[in-house]
């Protein structure tokens, strides 16, 4: 028995939309996506600058030039037209800007035919020209045409200062009569007194060896009067470097030269990697420790059946993006992209997703891949 007293029951304040709102408002909502999207931009902006198959590393050496080519083929004439310029490297005193002009030269085997000038830019990373100029050029020469545009920074008081060049290959730009307008890196400077010919033999074994047969180098300029000979043979990707023995070669001319091999050498290579490999043959002289130009042969026109002999043209390749296969240059960008995935998942570098006010800078690298970016961010602007 009790007090008699009956226990009351209060009830339960009923839950509403008026008193209680699950739904975050709209406008935190779309505050916390554009944070996030601007996190992310950030994030990626720093791995930009460290991945090597979309920001190339030239010993120090940066930017690019917008250009436009035409080849009038009634008047025989060639036209370059020299846009603009972006991101030179800062060659005055302060580091901060350069006086750039553009260098054009005409080409045919080695030798210059012609070269102009545009105007100087005055204190600027990010000069715009908008200059045409005009070449004489016979169908002829078109086969074997490059252009050189050179960027220089003025300097009045001593010699102009190189910031960087780019080579052009007219003869695979299809520039016959029709406007081709493209953006162009730069590379280091290259020299165009290197040139010879080496002739191979490629053939195809069963399951998966790729035999190629160095016979000779003919027509090699070399001005050592005593150079020992080798070439090195790689397919980047495959962990092999074949050498040839080293020998005396033969004089063809002032300062020309040949020497004769026929020397296999066999790179493990699966048959359906061909297309994604290519041979890299470099020439060069060990007495002096010379490099004596190169050349690239793709792979993904070869037929295994068939297999191949020829000559191809060596040249001074040095200044190309650092030599990475098609396959090689997918698995750089993959490992990148798994290491920004895991920065996004764990929030870091923190001072990116916590918006802290201060200035901040940072050193990010992926050592698997050996690149490194250092960033500074200020005032919530992303700087170099």
């Amino acid at each position: 028995m009790g007090s008699g007293a009956s226990k009351v029951t209060q009830p339960k304040p009923k839950v509403t939309s008026s008193n209680y709102d699950v739904t975050p408002k709209s406008s935190d909502v779309q505050d916390k996506h554009a944070s996030g999207v601007n996190n992310m931009y950030m994030l990626k902006r720093m791995f930009k600058q460290i991945d090597p198959v979309v920001m190339k590393s030239n010993h120090g050496i940066q930017g690019k030039i917008n250009a436009a080519v035409k080849y009038v083929s009634g008047k025989s004439v060639l036209l370059v037209k020299v846009v603009c310029a972006q991101d030179l490297v800062a060659k005055d005193l302060r580091g901060s800007a350069s006086d750039p002009y553009i260098k054009v030269g005409i080409y045919v085997d080695g030798h210059m035919i012609d070269e102009k000038s545009t105007s100087v830019k005055r204190n600027t990373r990010d000069p715009i020209y908008n200059e045409v100029m005009m070449y004489e050029v016979t169908n002829d020469m078109m086969t074997s045409l490059k252009i050189r545009m050179s960027v220089w920074s003025d300097d009045g008081l001593g010699d102009d200062d190189v910031i960087g060049e780019h080579v052009i290959d007219v003869a695979e730009m299809d520039c016959y009569d029709v406007i081709i307008n493209k953006w162009f890196h730069l590379h280091p400077q290259t020299d165009f007194s290197i040139g010879g010919d080496v002739t191979i033999t490629m053939t195809y074994v069963m399951p998966q060896t790729l035999c190629v047969v160095i016979n000779d180098v003919t027509n090699l300029h070399c001005k050592n009067q005593n150079p020992s000979l080798l070439i090195r043979a790689i397919i980047p990707g495959i962990p092999f470097v074949h050498k040839t023995t080293t020998k005396i070669p033969h004089q063809q001319g002032n300062d020309v030269i040949s020497c004769d091999w026929n020397e296999s050498f066999e790179f493990p290579v699966a048959r359906g990697e061909l297309p994604s490999r290519y041979v890299v043959l470099v020439v060069c002289d060990v007495t002096e420790d010379n490099y004596l130009g190169e050349c690239q042969i793709d792979l993904d026109n070869f037929d295994c059946d068939v297999g191949y002999s020829g000559t191809f043209r060596l040249s001074d390749m040095r200044g190309n993006a650092k030599v990475r296969s098609r396959w090689s240059s997918d698995a750089v960008s993959e490992e990148l992209k798994q290491a920004m995935a895991a920065h996004a998942v764990y929030k870091m570098p923190q001072f990116i997703f916590t918006r802290v006010g201060d200035n901040k800078a940072i050193s990010l690298r992926v050592p698997k891949v050996g690149t490194e970016s250092r960033i500074r961010v200020v005032n919530g602007i992303l700087v170099r």
